[in-house]
């Protein structure tokens, strides 16, 4: 089994992949909990007790659990989005860090109402997530997430009579 050394903890072959894994589990993780409404709790569930969530170009950040709660907890309902993340580059850097960049694409629209399925809205924001992670007792979780918006929209305003009815 290959062995080496990242800072000053011995990392094994098998503890990449498996980090990775969870970790990437937890980038999709977030955009999935956001998109479906999540109670804020579980959001801020993904991240360590005293983790942060940050986008500088807004001043905004959010640090610990009841601050991560109340930032998620303050999401419009009526807004409905889909978040893509993808080109995941990862970097274990110890046997219980880990680092990681991924674009984000996130198509959103405000004021849907109704069940049916809405008209494809533009693309509202393209940017980047850097991340960093922790194993905590056994678990990955997000310690930082720097939040970078490259390209943004205005978000479209959907009427309910503008959605798709079948």
């Amino acid at each position: 089994m290959e062995v080496w050394v990242s800072g000053s903890s011995e990392i094994t072959e098998l503890a990449q992949p498996t980090a990775r894994h969870a970790c990437e589990q937890l980038i999709h993780s977030f955009a999935w909990h956001l998109d479906q409404h999540s109670p804020p709790e579980r959001i801020a569930d993904l991240f360590t007790i005293d983790g942060i969530w940050e986008l500088p170009s807004n001043e905004l950040r959010a640090e610990g659990r009841d601050e991560l709660v109340r930032y998620f907890g303050a999401f419009s309902p009526a807004i409905v989005s889909r978040r893509l993340c993808t080109n995941v580059l990862f970097e274990l850097t110890a046997t219980d860090t880990a680092r990681a960049s991924s674009y984000f694409t996130t198509f959103r629209v405000d004021g849907a109402s109704g069940n049916g399925p809405l008209p494809v809205p533009p693309v509202t924001q393209v940017g980047m997530y850097s991340d960093q992670f922790r194993c905590v007792d056994g678990t990955w979780l997000i310690a930082r997430r720097t939040t970078s918006a490259t390209f943004v929209a205005p978000m479209p305003r959907v009427q309910a009579v503008d959605a798709v009815r079948s």
